[in-house]
């Protein structure tokens, strides 16, 4: 390897150890600042991890494949390994893995539908009372039934074969044990507002949950649920009701 071939391998070294430390800080901070303050929840994950985490983590691994190649023809030239050879490869690890992980979490976000809002009923959703509307703040998505529910955004109801009294106890205590905030609650409308915020990254969605009687005298769950900020919601607030469901059904079983 010659004199200008060892200052690249050199310089892409020293980038590569840049990327061994710089990238796991900079995904901590990104899941775990707004929790901190640092950073508003849906701008870390849509902008920060999902768009500049993946060129970040791919720049690092052109960078490390650079370093390999320069590393193979040093191997090749001296008949051995220069100081410090692990670190394009531990880079080039740490690397490859942020870009896999970055970018496979960019297409499954981006590939859910783009709604903030879900309910089970599109033509007469759950309300969500006047105090939790004034405590998402005026920052807060609009919430969407004004304008309609688009059809992505309608899911199934739940029915449960037990009284709509003994299901509203079952919400009450799988709110209290994953210590979701509980906001106004009517048993004699068997409404129940929630707000949950997730560890990673903060995100903050705003739920009320509308249980009547069908005719055959079994309980139905009505759910609405809205993301107070993001363009869209990455389907959790989807999958959250089937883990209400399995919640309430465990209790009630």
């Amino acid at each position: 390897m010659g004199p200008g071939q060892h200052r690249l391998y050199d310089t892409a070294s020293m980038v590569c150890f840049v990327g061994l430390i710089g990238l796991p800080i900079w995904f901590a901070v990104c899941a775990l600042g707004p929790k901190l303050g640092l950073a508003e929840g849906n701008y870390a994950l849509e902008r920060l991890t999902l768009f500049w985490g993946v060129i970040l983590a791919g720049f690092f691994l052109v960078t490390g494949l650079a370093a390999l190649t320069l590393l193979i023809v040093y191997r090749r030239s001296s008949r051995e390994l220069p100081p410090g050879s692990w670190v394009p490869v531990c880079g080039q690890t740490v690397a490859a893995i942020a870009f896999t992980v970055s970018l496979t979490a960019a297409f499954i976000y981006n590939a859910q539908p783009a709604v903030t809002e879900v309910t089970t009923d599109g033509q007469d959703p759950p309300a969500f009372t006047e105090a939790l509307t004034l405590r998402r703040g005026v920052k807060a998505n609009t919430l969407d039934f004004a304008d309609g529910y688009r059809p992505e955004a309608v899911i199934e109801p739940v029915r449960f074969t037990a009284p709509p009294d003994a299901v509203f106890d079952a919400l009450l205590e799988t709110a209290r044990d994953r210590r979701w905030r509980v906001g106004s609650v009517s048993r004699r409308r068997g409404m129940v507002e929630l707000t949950i915020e997730s560890f990673w990254y903060a995100q903050t969605d705003d739920i009320v949950i509308r249980l009547s009687t069908t005719e055959a005298g079994e309980a139905l769950l009505d759910y609405r649920a809205a993301a107070r900020t993001g363009s869209r919601d990455g389907g959790r607030n989807a999958r959250r009701l089937t883990v209400i469901e399995r919640e309430i059904r465990d209790r009630l079983d």
